[in-house]
């Protein structure tokens, strides 16, 4: 083997692995961010849609559970608000549950 194909075979092995290494930190990132988790989506009305925009996070008692995906007016007098909850949140909410905005 030539002084040349080991270099090549070298920078081969090295950019394999940079990309495995970019790879895996992508996915695991994802993962804790809850980027691939499964999610259940919810509508809320309210009388306005002041200081309300897409990519809002959603927190009960303090923490993080999904955000608001989208706003819609829905008649004259209401907005549909779009939220996203993760799914191991979901149990947490009922259909008589009040959303403080």
């Amino acid at each position: 083997m030539s002084s040349s194909a080991k270099m090549e075979l070298k920078v081969g092995i090295y950019v394999i692995l940079f990309i495995a290494v970019v790879a895996a930190s992508v996915i695991y990132t994802g993962i804790k961010k809850g980027l691939f988790a499964n999610k259940v989506t919810f509508f809320v009305t309210s009388n306005t849609g002041e200081k309300i925009e897409r990519g809002i996070p959603v927190k009960l008692s303090g923490f993080k559970v999904g955000q608001v995906t989208g706003l819609h007016l829905d008649n004259i007098d209401f907005v549909k608000i779009e939220i996203e909850v993760l799914e191991k949140y979901y149990k947490w909410f009922r259909r008589d549950s009040k959303i403080i905005l």
